[in-house]
């Protein structure tokens, strides 16, 4: 039994560090980049890639109107088109803020059961946003 969790734990690791190496030259060309995101769930995945997520939410509150309106002020400044929102939450402030920009709000999940193939996905989303 041993040697099967060990084979298992080497595998797993071999995989993470495949992907590992495979989203570093994905996002590569996209490092300094912000995107915007209803909660702050991806600010390690952030720093690990160079990128910098600006949630919508702080402190598990929506922002205020005049918040909001910050939002929407960084967004065009920045040239923002696309925001980020989990499942699990809301979307009316995300879709306000995109609304107000003309842009467009985009599904990801920090959630997900299969972790590898979440990471693939919320990096695949990332890339498209940001392009």
């Amino acid at each position: 039994k041993a040697r099967e969790f060990e084979n298992n734990y080497n595998a797993l690791v071999e995989d993470l560090e495949a992907l590992d190496d495979k989203l570093r030259a994905e996002l590569a060309p996209y490092r300094g980049k912000r995107f915007f995101v209803y909660h702050p769930a991806f600010g390690y995945f952030a720093d690990e890639y160079g990128l910098q997520q600006v949630p919508l939410e702080i402190e598990g509150k929506e922002p205020s109107p005049r918040q909001l309106s910050g939002y929407i002020e960084a967004a065009k400044e920045l040239e923002v088109s696309l925001l980020f929102v989990q499942p699990e939450f809301p979307r009316s402030s995300a879709d306000t803020v995109a609304r107000e920009i003309g842009g467009a709000v985009i599904p990801i999940s920090s959630l997900a059961p299969n972790y590898i193939e979440n990471l693939q996905q919320v990096a695949e989303s990332l890339r498209e946003g940001l392009r």
